[in-house]
């Protein structure tokens, strides 16, 4: 993957977490389930990106260990 192609794929993960964050915060979901799709990238990097903003997470870090949330992510276009 050129490195150029990998900053615009960030990029575009990055709209994808605000969107999840601004969906939480508006909805105050507390659900156990999260679907994550981030599309256009290979599904195990999609993972990584998941799980890597879920430990960043203000509301994740809120709910932790109160609050078993499985994280499902897929790439889907």
């Amino acid at each position: 993957m050129k490195p150029k192609n990998m900053a615009a794929q960030l990029d575009d993960f990055s709209d994808h977490v605000q969107e999840l964050i601004d969906f939480l915060r508006l909805k105050r979901v507390y659900e156990k389930a999260l679907n994550i799709n981030i599309p256009g990238i290979d599904l195990e990097q999609a993972k990584a990106f998941t799980q890597k903003v879920h430990q960043v997470c203000p509301y994740s870090n809120a709910t932790r260990n109160n609050i078993e949330v499985e994280l499902i992510t897929t790439n889907h276009d």
